[in-house]
């Protein structure tokens, strides 16, 4: 059920670190709700989740009234002596359970972003508005130089609007510190594009281009069946070319030469327009200076 502005639920400082609850401290009910998660005696479903299968209990009744998408796996279930077998082979059996703990409990367990982005996949597949929610929440609020690329990924591919309004506004104010994180080179093309139409990342657009050179090397390890070219295609048409002085442009356009990340007709477009003195498209974004970018005289030709 779909929550107002004035019942979204409080997070509590205290317990930041370690776990997100929707509505206050744990109760009895809860409590008592919690060990009958572990009762597999009163158990009329068994989920049989991940590679090797491990079981976890559930009680049909209790989750259906929560869960339509889980109801509807139960009566497609195979079932024998009253006990419905659902089996989920690609789910990790310690998210799910942290998702029928919010079924069962109205509260949610999450140790790191790590996790949280699998919890909020996973509310997502189940049509779980309030622990998506509280993912969002947490994982907005866990945003670092080590997080900010995953969570970033994350609210892309899994259609997250405010949470990547609030992952590119961390990464805009870190851009240096984001790029030299490992995560950088994780992230995907969507997300990569996404991250190079802003126009606030605190980064100069030569040390830009040296980012997503390394980011282009790093996925053609992952995938040497595709060439540079065609990786760095829908990325490379969001670097800012023109901004670079016509010397610093021919250093990376010779330097491209060898490692052939950047096609011939983004440099000749970038070369157009430094020798027009003007942008290819009306308001083009490839001319405007970013939140980072250093000053060059040209650039006042294109204001």
């Amino acid at each position: 059920m779909a929550m107002s502005d004035s019942e979204q639920p409080e997070l509590l400082p205290e317990e930041l670190d370690t776990k997100i609850i929707l509505r206050g401290p744990i109760d009895p009910f809860a409590h008592d709700m919690l060990r009958m998660m572990d009762d597999c005696e009163s158990s009329d479903v068994h989920f049989l989740v991940g590679k090797n299968r491990k079981t976890i209990y559930g009680h049909k009744v209790l989750i259906s009234k929560r869960c339509q998408i889980l109801k509807t796996l139960f009566l497609n279930a195979t079932t024998t002596d009253g006990i419905a077998s659902v089996v989920l082979p690609e789910t990790d059996p310690e998210i799910l359970l942290s998702v029928l703990e919010f079924i069962y409990t109205n509260r949610v367990s999450i140790s790191n972003p790590e996790q949280g982005i699998q919890v909020l996949h996973l509310a997502l597949e189940y049509g779980l508005e309030e622990l998506s929610y509280l993912c969002n929440k947490y994982l907005a609020d866990h945003l670092g130089v080590a997080t900010a690329s995953d969570i970033m990924q994350a609210a892309v591919s899994l259609a997250q609007g405010d949470l990547k309004e609030t992952a590119l506004k961390y990464i805009e104010v870190n851009t240096v510190e984001v790029f030299k994180d490992h995560g950088f080179h994780n992230l995907t093309v969507e997300a990569m594009c996404e991250i190079l139409e802003s126009d606030a990342l605190n980064i100069d657009e030569l040390d830009i281009i040296g980012k997503v050179e390394e980011w282009v090397a790093q996925k053609h390890k992952m995938t040497p069946g595709n060439s540079k070219v065609d990786i760095a295609r829908p990325v490379v048409k969001h670097l800012r070319l023109p901004l670079l002085t016509t010397a610093e442009l021919k250093t990376v356009d010779e330097a491209n030469k060898k490692n052939r990340i950047i096609s011939d007709k983004v440099f000749s477009s970038a070369w157009r327009t430094l020798s027009l003195k003007e942008a290819e498209e009306p308001k083009s974004p490839l001319v405007k200076p970013r939140a980072g970018t250093k000053e060059r005289d040209h650039h006042k030709d294109f204001q």
